[in-house]
């Protein structure tokens, strides 16, 4: 099942954060709490450096502005910063009353897990989108794509290292209690 939300935010006259944010989910079944983990490894469509993951956040951020242009004089009018987020987890379907107890004891962790990626995703955009709208006018609107470009990227560099760090901190999940394996190793069948 796909959802969709579509958030619009103005920060100032010029400028807005436009987030397109969904939710696709893989479905996943299992007869007993002990093939919970084996089904959940098969319908994964999510692999990332030859391992199957259980959750993802995807993003990607795009920005456009518009010049005016006036007196030898460039100056940003209006910027546009789109964020494509899109989180990709898994939906129990069919299962017993076992299966639903293990998966209501870790399901929400992982959710959690990838909903902090979607703030720190977020929380970047709107970043990437007040420093655009900052640049000051300069002569030259080739000189202000240059500055927009090399802000605009450093900043994504910068989010990619903070989602680096923040995995390597939790284990990718596991000290947040993320990981179905430790769930299942601690409740028994």
């Amino acid at each position: 099942m796909r959802y969709l939300i579509f958030l619009l935010f103005s920060f100032s006259l010029h400028a807005q954060l436009v987030i397109d944010e969904t939710t696709q989910n893989y479905a996943v079944s299992a007869d007993a709490p002990d093939g919970l983990l084996h089904a959940l490894d098969s319908a994964s469509p999510v692999k990332r450096d030859d391992k199957v993951v259980h959750g993802y956040t995807y993003y990607d951020i795009r920005w456009q502005f518009w010049f005016d242009s006036k007196s030898r004089q460039c100056d940003i009018n209006k910027v546009t910063t789109t964020l494509e987020l899109e989180y990709t987890l898994p939906q129990l379907t069919d299962s017993t009353e076992s299966v639903k107890k293990a998966w209501s004891q870790w399901f929400s962790y992982l959710a959690e897990h990838e909903h902090e990626h979607g703030r720190m995703i977020k929380a970047m955009a709107q970043r990437i989108d007040e420093q655009l709208e900052a640049i000051p006018e300069l002569g030259s609107c080739r000189v202000i794509e240059q500055q927009a470009a090399l802000i605009g990227n450093a900043l994504k560099q910068e989010l990619a290292q903070q989602l680096q760090a923040y995995d390597e901190q939790t284990n990718h999940g596991r000290t947040e209690k993320a990981w179905l394996v430790d769930h299942l190793q601690a409740t028994p069948n």
